[in-house]
């Protein structure tokens, strides 16, 4: 949703501190806020659209003596 895409965008700007300008963190954030604004209309008119997510899932199991 909106709210983890910007908030990866936060984390990432924060990990990458100096690698990311504020002027690109404001075009990745606009580009994010226009790709709702679509998918909102796409869904008020009916039209259905495929998303996706990559997700990183990490498994740990183990018994403690």
């Amino acid at each position: 949703n909106k709210e983890q895409l910007l908030e990866s965008i936060d984390m990432a700007s924060h990990d990458a501190s100096g690698k990311l300008q504020a002027n690109e963190l404001r075009e990745l954030k606009g580009l994010i806020n226009e790709r709702i604004k679509q998918r909102i209309e796409l869904a008020k008119r009916g039209t259905a659209l495929w998303d996706y997510n990559i997700l990183l899932l990490q498994i740990v199991s183990g018994l403690v003596e």
